[in-house]
């Protein structure tokens, strides 16, 4: 009798092990999905803040070409003026950065 109460238990306790080996794998299994799920969320957001921060750097650079140019174009009109007001000294400047230039090259 003490036997066949040890084989039942036995029999039991293998039963146990199988159902929690079970509830192991599909425990693993969910946790899987669920680490998937939040790397993919967390992709997602990765994502989002690049995609943030170069909006941002597009920005800034788009404002320092538009200062570039602004400072650019009033640079050229206050050469412009200058050349207007003093056209022979302009002209014989231009000629003595060529000259300069030339014999620069010619070495």
């Amino acid at each position: 009798m003490a036997t066949r109460n040890l084989d039942q238990e036995l029999d039991t306790l293998r039963t146990d092990l199988g159902k929690i080996r079970d509830d192991i794998a599909a425990l693993t299994r969910t946790l899987g999905d669920a680490a998937a799920a939040e790397a993919k969320a967390g992709g997602a957001r990765l994502n989002q803040a690049a995609h943030d921060a170069a909006r941002t750097a597009k920005e800034r650079a788009q404002n320092f070409a538009d200062s570039a140019r602004a400072q650019g174009e009033e640079g050229i009109a206050a050469l412009e003026q200058r050349i207007e007001q003093n056209p022979i000294t302009s002209v014989l400047v231009a000629f003595g950065v060529g000259l300069v230039i030339g014999k620069l090259l010619d070495r």
